[in-house]
């Protein structure tokens, strides 16, 4: 939650419904690949994926947070197409699946955004605050679908190095 004497941001717009923040919220992560940061979130297969969807939303997540692109230190840098090909048919089957269920999209490219909403994502959470990639920006605004943006220094390569700041 945001305040200053001004305003006061307490509520999310997620698929045409505010989502209360005053109280926090439990997302889900799902990981469709091979080398994301914690091993127990790679899901490879419609099975797994849809068997730890339906664990974090049992245990109380609210939203599941996929990703397609794994940002560890000395993760494997995969092309555009790859990711597409992963975050279409995970994106496709959890919205079948969990209709009701927020998906969000851990993405920076825009390519991916797109087709990620295209089969259900309400809302892309961008690791690099739009600096990655010109194109996710005008498909966040063209689809008016929630916006998380995070913060990185550096690139997908070195972000992990220590960072200095002023």
């Amino acid at each position: 939650m945001v305040e200053d004497s001004n305003y006061k941001f307490t509520q999310i717009n997620v698929n045409g419904k505010l989502m209360d923040l005053n109280t926090p919220k439990i997302m889900g992560i799902l990981n469709v690949t091979a080398d994301s940061f914690y091993e127990g979130s790679r899901l490879q297969d419609e099975k797994d994926l849809l068997e730890k969807a339906n664990t974090h939303i049992s245990d109380g997540a609210e939203f599941l947070d996929m990703g397609a692109f794994s940002t560890r230190p000395n993760g494997v840098t995969v092309t555009l197409e790859e990711e597409i090909a992963r975050i279409e048919w995970a994106t496709r089957l959890l919205y079948n699946q969990f209709p009701k269920t927020p998906i969000s999209v851990d993405t920076f490219r825009g390519k991916v955004a797109q087709v990620a909403i295209d089969n259900g994502a309400s809302i892309i959470n961008d690791i690099s605050a739009f600096s990655f990639d010109d194109e996710l920006l005008p498909v966040i605004a063209k689809n008016k679908v929630t916006y998380l943006l995070m913060h990185v220094e550096g690139t997908c390569e070195n972000m992990h190095e220590a960072r200095h700041y002023p």
